[in-house]
Order: C-alpha cells, then structure tokens, then sequence
C-alpha cells in the first residue's frame, strides 16, 4: 500500500471522527414552574435552565412536581421524504388568589429555524401566559437559544398590583 495512500486514508478518519465528537454537543433544558402561593396571595410563574446531567436530574425530577417539562409539550413526526412536522399543546394550571381564578397555559418556545436536528434552534423552551377571566394580564417566554438581551427569569404576580418581571442577561442565564 502506498503511504501517501494510507496517510491519505488516516486524515479523513480522523476528520470524520472529529466531525462526529463535535455533533455530540453540550445539551441544555429548560425547566418552567408555577408556585401558586394562595396564603401569601402571590403566583410565580419561573424559568430556569441548566446544562447536560444536571438538566437532565432536573427533567427527570420535574415529572413529579410543579416544574415542567416543555419538550413534553411537543410531538414530531419525519414524513419518508425527512421532513419534520411539529405539533405542540399547552397545558393549563390554575392559581386561585383572592377569590380569583388565574389560569396559567405553559406551551413550548422554540427559536426561529428551529429544527430538531440542529444546533441551538433544536432546543425547546417554555412560554407562559397568565389569564384571569380569559384575559392575559402577564406573559413572558424563553426560546432556549438566544444568547443577546435579557431573558425573563420569573414574573410575579400578586392580584391588584402590575406583575413584576425578574430578567437577567441572556449570558448570564445561560451560564456563559
């Protein structure tokens, strides 16, 4: 076997392989949560995002608890020509504060271009609507991808008051 050959051969291996561990990129989840706090009179309504193993303790201890989930929220099918198409639901909790019925619909985010087999546009985040008597009086998302400007991190709100919005550097919410 010539060696020029065989060099040949071992760099677009090792090429190859490269370009595989690098598809195996860091994967971040976003958790949403509701803590509706009747004693208190206060609904809260939080973001919050965490990287690989921890996410995905995170995710797996959410399935019991306040937190959700939203990947949970969407279903993809790949037609034979590979093509996704992407159906989503909302799911409903209620918040009862003063007398008053707050419903608050969880749905997914997802960043412009989002493709399940892309980069960041793959991740899935979390949009949250605040309704009291089928009127929004808060809202606030997170796509789980962009990295510029401010990302909501919680909103409060207590009845007879403006909801409060806690945002922080997307960097910063991002762990960058």
């Amino acid at each position: 076997m010539n060696m020029k050959y065989l060099k040949s051969r071992i760099a677009t291996a090792l090429i190859f392989s490269c370009a595989c561990l690098s598809a195996q990129a860091d994967q971040f989840y976003l958790i949403a949560s509701l803590n509706c706090n009747t004693p208190k009179s206060e609904l809260v309504v939080s973001f919050r995002g965490l990287w690989n193993e921890a996410g995905e303790v995170a995710i797996a201890a959410a399935q019991d608890s306040k937190e959700i989930d939203p990947r949970k929220l969407v279903a993809f099918n790949q037609d034979s020509a590979g093509k996704y198409a992407i159906r989503t639901v909302t799911l409903n909790k209620a918040c009862l504060l003063d007398g008053r019925d707050y419903i608050v619909e969880f749905s997914p985010l997802m960043a412009s271009g989002f493709h399940p087999e892309g980069f960041c546009a793959a991740r899935i985040g979390a949009k949250a609507v605040v309704l009291l008597n089928g009127v929004a009086v808060a809202m606030a998302g997170v796509d789980a991808c962009t990295e510029v400007g401010m990302v909501t991190r919680s909103i409060t709100l207590v009845p007879g008051r403006e909801p409060q919005y806690e945002k922080i550097p997307a960097r910063q919410f991002y762990g960058g």
